[in-house]
């Protein structure tokens, strides 16, 4: 099932591949009768749609492209530009989607993606987006509240019962902030599916 760490909790290697099989089934088992059948995304809305995969796809060259909150408009547009110089057939956009935001800063990453989207095919490139699955990050707060705390029934936990929460103390993890592994067999898949569904709207291409 692992490897354990002498804590019995799971190795964070082991967790990165539990959170990839557990991504996909999350996707699979989704009820796709409550999916919109025109907004994108088609090939991952109707997978029970047997089909060749998109034409693009073979021989796509990606270049990844971030859009972080401050990064001002003209910056991601230079980064687009440096994906054409660098003969990239598809941008890898790459938001701030780990971390813990309210519905409002959704919704602004939402734009932010939109904005990529659209520079992408401008340039003659497909748009693809980087979305995390089971892995939360959040900014410790000075009350030493954060997404795990909200959400303690949502958390993956060992074998001993102890959950998969890290706080600065991994590389990925810096100080102040928390890495949280969420289980889809919680009220997160709820809340994983619908920002999925939303994500799907966007002139997205994978």
């Amino acid at each position: 099932m692992g490897i354990a760490r002498q804590d019995k909790r799971v190795a964070p290697s082991a967790v990165c591949a539990i959170a990839f099989f557990c991504v996909c089934a999350l996707l699979s088992c989704a009820d796709h009768g409550e999916w919109e059948p025109d907004v994108g995304w088609d090939y991952i809305h109707r997978p029970h749609e047997k089909g060749p995969a998109p034409e693009w796809l073979a021989g796509a060259r990606f270049g990844s492209v971030f859009t972080a909150r401050d990064l001002r408009e003209s910056v991601i547009d230079s980064l687009l530009a440096v994906r054409v110089v660098e003969n990239c057939s598809v941008a890898l956009i790459d938001d701030t989607l780990s971390y813990d935001m309210d519905e409002a800063g959704f919704a602004a990453a939402c734009e932010r993606v939109r904005r990529a989207a659209e520079g992408a095919h401008a340039r003659g490139m497909k748009a693809a987006l980087y979305v995390p699955a089971l892995e939360m990050l959040s900014i410790i707060e000075e009350s030493g509240e954060s997404f795990g705390s909200r959400h303690k029934d949502w958390l993956q936990r060992g074998l001993d019962g102890t959950p998969n929460v890290f706080r600065g103390t991994e590389v990925w993890v810096g100080e102040g902030t928390e890495s949280a592994w969420l289980s889809p067999n919680s009220g997160f898949r709820a809340f994983f599916l619908d920002r999925i569904r939303k994500l799907a709207r966007l002139p997205i291409d994978a």
